[in-house]
């Protein structure tokens, strides 16, 4: 098979891995002030029944403490807003 595809030139190119540039690792500080620097995270995932619904997390970096956590069907961005607030 392999000289039958190499006969009428429908060979593929090998594929190659793409090249990752090499950077400097450099460790990772923590904030040094509290309720500086938040991180947010939406989840969703579906029911048994079928129904989606989302969780949206609010963490403080600087300690790690969890600020909020919101679940609901939809989380629309006013409401992120109030809830940022």
């Amino acid at each position: 098979m392999h000289r039958v595809y190499g006969a009428l030139r429908l060979n593929l190119p090998r594929r190659t891995q793409p090249r990752v540039s090499q950077r400097l690792r450099q460790p990772r500080t923590a904030p040094a002030v509290l309720h500086h620097t938040w991180a947010l995270d939406v989840m969703s995932d579906t029911l048994y029944e079928g129904r989606r619904f989302r969780i949206l997390t609010i963490m403080d970096e600087g300690n790690r403490e969890g600020l909020a956590v919101e679940a609901d069907s939809s989380i629309p961005s006013a409401r992120v807003g109030r809830i940022l607030e």
